[in-house]
């Protein structure tokens, strides 16, 4: 990777179906604000605890943030706000340094939030954008049941076959 070139991350438990790609969008914002990018979606702040949260430094637009931390994982009462971190991200190389200085946790996992919020705190700017289209977490049985059923639903093949068992079975 080249010092100002910008790369893409995209984590396997997440599926996002769309009209454009996630990580498409996520360059067009990296490109737009020459800077990095985390994809984001508003979750219901009882599942918060689930999610790295970013607190928003500056509204820029309905679906763009700058972003002033991330907490991984907080309580209800802790969450700055409820824009969770959702598997798609487009990061300068200075990532790379912020990962040898974030620390590492019980179990010597590295939390890449950590080192997103390393970041900014030495003057990286860092966006989210609340990533459009429709977004499967695969990270759980029953979310990796509902990617399969929809996106078969969706399917020319397929979509007659699943609503018809769908039928039948109720």
């Amino acid at each position: 990777i080249q010092p100002k070139e910008y790369f893409g991350v995209m984590l396997p438990d997440d599926i996002i179906e769309g009209k454009t790609p996630g990580l498409e969008q996520l360059i067009r914002v990296a490109r737009q604000e020459k800077a990095s990018v985390i994809a984001v979606q508003e979750v219901p702040i009882e599942c918060v605890s689930s999610y790295g949260i970013i607190e928003v430094k500056k509204h820029i637009t309905p679906n763009l943030f700058q972003v002033s931390h991330i907490v991984e994982k907080p309580s209800q009462k802790d969450a700055p706000s409820n824009l969770a971190v959702v598997g798609r991200y487009v990061l300068s190389q200075k990532i790379f340094t912020s990962l040898d200085h974030v620390k590492t946790y019980g179990s010597g996992e590295i939390q890449l939030t950590d080192a997103i919020t390393h970041m900014i705190q030495n003057n990286e700017k860092v966006f989210a954008y609340k990533i459009q289209g429709l977004r499967y977490d695969i990270g759980t049985p029953v979310g990796w049941i509902k990617a399969i059923v929809g996106m078969a639903l969706q399917h020319p093949h397929y979509a007659i076959h699943i609503k018809n068992f769908l039928t039948d079975i109720e």
